[in-house]
This record gives structure tokens, sequence and C-alpha cells, in this order.
């Protein structure tokens, strides 16, 4: 996980593949159920099927509204529909949303990472990976590849997996998001939709740690989304911003930051005492409005540097 773009959408989602090995079946149908029917992106699963393959498209039928079809080389994906890669098949994409099949010897192949590259590469931006339950590292080539692209992974949490190693190595490479198996499926709908995804844990405990205190501004500055801001995740901020605004919230001085060239004010308590109601108002609210953080359109030439 890098900068702020790797945990929201940027743009349309076209296409969700879902990949799973052992324990698939149940993780499968647990975010098929979970996904609106009329989910605006078409959803495409592969698994490595083991004596249930001949029927698995038939049972997650049991399990969606959504229609639910085996893949067919030639044949398009479509949105609202579940395209099931059929046994002993590797699937193939193409940016107009053609399948192609081609022969599998197994999990050896690793048939995911080729699945997951081709969608890397003709859909992008556009696409979300999701790797569920099962056993070795097949998906984590692909998870990274899609990320390389711009597109959006996610993985399933290993206390909730069957066979965890699978999402452990999707997680390894990469993914935005590891989350437990319930949640996935709400966080697949906001993001096709344009919504984004939650915050991962290391990006919280950055924020706790930095923001930590019982004062008004440290809370407030624990409630921002700091990806969504010029100054991106707060993991990622240099060490010399972290080092000044721990100074600046633990002084008993009146003290404010002003920071890169969307000229961010980072100040503590004491400093928004001083400003007063007429003193924010002056202030224009930028990526950050209604904040304790705030970028103005033009400072005092005392301030400026």
């Amino acid at each position: 996980m890098s900068d702020s773009e790797s945990w929201r959408a940027a743009q349309a989602i076209d296409i969700v593949v879902l990949v799973a090995s052992a324990g698939g079946l149940a993780a499968l149908s647990t975010v098929l159920q979970g996904l609106p029917h009329d989910l605006p992106a078409a959803v495409v699963v592969q698994q490595h099927l083991g004596g249930q393959g001949s029927i698995l498209a038939q049972l997650l039928q049991r399990r969606t509204q959504a229609r639910v079809e085996w893949a067919v080389s030639g044949q398009r994906i479509e949105p609202g529909q579940v395209t099931v890669c059929p046994p002993l098949k590797r699937l193939e994409l193409f940016p107009d949303g053609t399948c192609v099949l081609h022969d599998a010897g197994g999990a050896l192949d690793l048939p995911h990472d080729a699945l997951l590259t081709a969608v890397a590469d003709s859909f992008g931006a556009r696409a979300v990976a999701v790797v569920l339950s099962g056993f070795g590292r097949d998906g984590a080539v692909g998870v990274a590849a899609v990320k390389a692209a711009g597109g959006i992974a996610i993985a399933q949490s290993e206390d909730t997996a069957e066979a965890p190693a699978m999402p452990r190595a999707a997680a390894e490479a990469g993914a935005d998001v590891v989350l437990p198996l319930h949640e996935i499926a709400g966080v697949i709908a906001d993001v096709v939709s344009g919504g984004t995804l939650p915050l991962p844990p290391s990006e919280i405990q950055a924020a706790a740690a930095l923001f930590a205190g019982p004062r008004e501004v440290c809370a407030r500055l624990r409630d921002i989304d700091w990806t969504r801001s010029a100054l991106g995740p707060v993991q990622s901020w240099p060490t010399s911003l972290r080092t000044m605004l721990r100074i600046v919230l633990a002084s008993p001085m009146p003290m404010i930051i002003i920071w890169g060239p969307d000229r961010i004010q980072l100040y503590n308590d004491h400093y928004r005492a001083l400003m007063g109601p007429r003193g924010a108002g002056s202030a224009q609210p930028g990526v950050l409005a209604g904040s304790v953080a705030y970028q103005r359109t033009r400072l005092r030439p005392g301030v400026q540097r």
C-alpha cells in the first residue's frame, strides 16, 4: 500500500474478479450473497476446482439473485452477471470483455495469476481483484499486476479463510485492504458505485500515534481521512513534518505549521483559540473543509515563504 489512491476508487469499475481455491465455495458463496443483484459491473469467478467443479455454477446460482453462467470462448462478460470459469480451464479476458478459455493443468499452472494479469492488461484501473481462501501463492503475481495497472486488490483476512495461504500471499503482494469475509461484498459494492475503500490498519495506527491525546484538535485530526488530502496518508508524511507536528500539538503556546505548495495549515488548540471565529472564517477551506486543517488561497506577505 503506497499512496492515497491505493485505497479509493479513482474511476468507474467495470469488472470484479473473485479467485479462490481450497475453502473457496463457502467464501465465494458469502461474497456473492452479499452483492446487489444489479451490481453495475461484471463479476468473474475462477476457482481451483475439485470434485464439485462440474456444478460450481449451479451451486453459486443458489446463493445469488444475479444470473450465473459458465464462461464460453468468444462470449462477453456483462454487468449484473456472474461468469464462472469451467473446470480444467483457465480464463483470459480481453479489453472488449471477450472470454477465451485455455486448458489448465491445475493449481500448479497458476491460473489465477494468468487471469489477473490479463485483467490488469485489459481493464487497468477499472478492475477489482479479490483473492479468497486457498492454498499456495496463486494470485499474488496477479495482484501485483492489477495494482501496477491502477486497479484495486482485496484479500480475505487469514482468520476468516479456511485456507489462509493464498490471501496471505495476496496481502504480501500489495493488496490494498485485507478484510474479514463478511465485509468484502459491502466494500466491493461501495467501490463499484464510486465509494472509497476502508483505510488500512497501518494508516489508522499511524494517525492514532501521531495525533494521540485528549485535546480537541488531536481528536479532530484523527477523524480526518488524510488519504483524500493534499498531504496524503499519514504513514507517508515526511519525518520532518511529523516531528514538527508533535512539537506543535504538545506546545503550551499558540503554534501553526503552513506546509507544502498547497499551504496546508496545521495548528494546535491554543492557536485555534487565538484565531477565534473571525480568524477561522478568513481561511478558505481546502480539501479538509470543516476540519482544523485549511489551505489559504493567499497568505500575508510576512508568512509567505
